[in-house]
């Protein structure tokens, strides 16, 4: 019984000590600007005109 205890608070001291270390608590109430120059690599594919798929003749559309 007091081996869980004690490792349970071990655990919890644990887990408390690595939220602290590791998680900012500390907010900014301003917004943050990152410049960046994706302006010029902007790429526009070229228009091919559509999907190309053969023509099998398989589906009669109305005679």
């Amino acid at each position: 019984m007091k081996a869980t205890i004690i490792s349970t608070v071990f655990i919890s001291i644990f887990i408390l000590i690595g939220f602290w270390l590791f998680f900012d608590t500390e907010y900014a109430d301003e917004i943050i600007s990152i410049n960046g120059n994706l302006d010029n690599y902007r790429i526009i594919p070229e228009d091919t005109g559509g999907v190309e798929f053969p023509d099998l003749n398989i589906y009669e559309l109305g005679e």
